[in-house]
């Protein structure tokens, strides 16, 4: 017996759902799956959807497959498929006629991997469609400057760092998002906990690039612009508050189960019990330092003091040392924690300053052998060395 079941084009193609091309990939990939019988498209007057959103019908066998694993599939060669298959709208410097968008379009499409390109020249945009297989944006950008045109640099993302509370944390994060294929340049300011991003590619894919490379690392990043709570998930109340202190309870179930463990083994209970205490303990101290750690000598090859941490309580528990390993990698987490919002504090004082300074200035002009104030205030970002 064949069953049916309707998914929403966009949940399964977030990105290239609109790319007809990519949903008959997606069909395609389907119908290569043992027990998906048919995969076509219905559109949405065929639905009587008001939302005009298309689906995907999918005719499966349940003998063979699950509703469940067709549904795991489509989202599994979804993911593929947005990974592989990019789709970009260039802004494009000197097209300046009808008959330059056509030489752009083909000389773009000659690109091996390139599938299919449209240029626009009322406003001076191209989009393309490429294999990331087989040729990367930057080939693409190089080919539009041979044939004399130019692709303005994506503008540089800022990004409010959470978690970082030592200079060594800061060089290996830098170190770690600049190893990044999707990252030209990065520069971190330790003080302000800014990191400014210039993109080597698609916008949307460095900042999901850089956030996975930083969460990697143990720390929490997210845009500027957009403020923390709609980037951690727009979490609010008591559950927004103890996600983002998540190191800091740890820190503090580390201390009891310390303090627990040795009234235990002072009252005489059997040494194994408060042994496994001082392990949990250990544990719940020692998970973000360990983690950190992991992540620098992964992504840097080199090791930090969290690295180095991680390998003393090891060692410790190696010996029959639990108490002092226990002891020693709370006092560390309880510091790093200290540290934090002693920086935090800092930081935000800094920042309270920064947002005093006033976003246009007066210019004071020479004219005539004599100072006078132009008529528009400008942005102080036009300002330039010598004005007054």
């Amino acid at each position: 017996m064949i069953e049916k079941v309707k998914l929403e084009i966009p949940l399964v193609l977030p990105e290239n759902g609109e790319c007809e091309r990519c949903v008959a990939r997606l069909q395609e990939a389907l119908l290569a799956r043992k027990g998906v019988a048919q995969a076509h498209v219905v559109t949405a007057p065929a639905l009587r959807l008001r939302s005009g959103q298309a689906r995907l019908c999918l005719h499966y066998d349940p003998n063979l497959i699950s509703l469940d694993e067709v549904k795991k599939a489509a989202r599994e060669e979804g993911v593929a498929i947005e990974r592989r298959f990019h789709h970009e709208a260039l802004p494009i410097v000197g097209m300046d006629c009808a008959d330059c968008a056509r030489t752009l379009e083909k000389g773009v499409e000659q690109l091996d991997g390139v599938l299919w390109a449209s240029a626009t020249f009322a406003v001076g945009r191209l989009v393309v469609e490429y294999d990331a297989l087989v040729v990367a944006r930057t080939d693409i950008v190089a080919r539009i400057r041979e044939l004399g045109y130019d692709v303005p640099p994506p503008a540089a993302l800022v990004f409010r760092v959470e978690g970082m509370d030592c200079a060594d944390c800061a060089l290996k994060l830098e170190k770690g998002v600049a190893a990044l294929n999707e990252v030209a340049e990065v520069r971190l300011n330790f003080a302000a906990a800014k990191m400014t991003v210039r993109p080597g590619g698609a916008t949307d894919e460095v900042r999901e690039a850089v956030e996975a490379r930083v969460a990697e690392l143990g720390y929490q990043a997210y845009l500027e612009e957009y403020g923390r709570r709609q980037e951690v998930g727009g979490q609010g109340g008591l559950g927004g508050f103890l996600k983002g202190r998540r190191r800091d309870l740890l820190t503090a179930f580390s201390g009891l189960t310390v303090l627990t463990a040795f009234l235990l083994e002072t009252a005489g209970l059997p040494v194994v019990v408060s042994h496994a205490l001082y392990g949990l303990a250990i544990v719940l101290g020692g998970y973000y330092v360990a983690r950190s750690g992991l992540a620098a000598l992964r992504t840097t090859r080199s090791l930090d003091m969290n690295s180095l941490m991680t390998v003393a309580a090891v060692g410790a528990m190696t010996i029959g040392e639990w108490e002092e390993g226990a002891l020693v990698m709370f006092l560390f987490s309880l510091g790093n924690t200290l540290e934090s919002y002693t920086m935090d504090r800092a930081r935000n004082a800094i920042r309270s300053l920064m947002d005093l300074s006033p976003p246009e200035a007066t210019l004071v002009q020479m004219a005539n052998g004599e100072w006078r104030i132009a008529k528009e205030r400008v942005p102080v970002e036009q300002l330039k060395v010598g004005d007054r």
